[in-house]
């Protein structure tokens, strides 16, 4: 594969779900409007798994696939997984579309959204959840740091269960 497209996809990895060591904390809840529940979430995380999936012609084309899975901390505890994949959707200023399912004590949390590589910040949806985060929407704020690491922030508005 060659260089760039590695970097690139590297970079992408970062982007969509690697998280970093180091201490982590979770934000007090609060009540909002309407009855929603507010809650800032931050975790940590170490990359476990980036395959990439050249699936067209060689070197970086669209549909292209990269499989990424980290082990997420708080507190430099383990406290979950993630898993997910990014699809490239366009190649001259390479942008990704990446589903990312975050696996934690009180259930999981889905993500997407379309991730541009060259940035170390990006901000993709909050798309739903199990367990307590059955109502979640909101964003998360991914940083990559570097070395297959990255922060994770989130920030969910939770409802009341129904």
């Amino acid at each position: 594969m060659p260089k760039h497209l590695t970097l690139c996809l590297c970079t992408l990895l970062l982007a969509c779900g690697s998280l970093a060591p180091g201490s982590t904390a979770a934000e007090p809840s609060a009540w909002g409007r309407d009855g929603q529940h507010h809650r800032v979430m931050q975790l940590t995380g170490r990359s476990v798994i980036a395959e990439t999936m050249d699936l067209g012609e060689p070197g970086l084309s669209v549909g292209d696939a990269i499989v990424i899975s980290d082990d997420l901390f708080q507190d430099s505890e383990k406290v979950g997984v993630h898993g997910g994949t990014c699809t490239v959707v366009r190649v001259g200023a390479v942008l990704l579309h990446c589903v990312v399912t975050f696996t934690l004590p009180d259930g999981q949390i889905t993500t997407q959204g379309l991730v541009t590589p060259e940035r170390a910040e990006e901000q993709i949806a909050v798309t739903g959840g199990t367990g307590i985060y059955t109502t979640a929407q909101g964003a998360l704020t991914v940083f990559e740091e570097g070395e297959g690491q990255s922060r994770y922030t989130f920030d969910l508005l939770l409802s009341p269960s129904r």
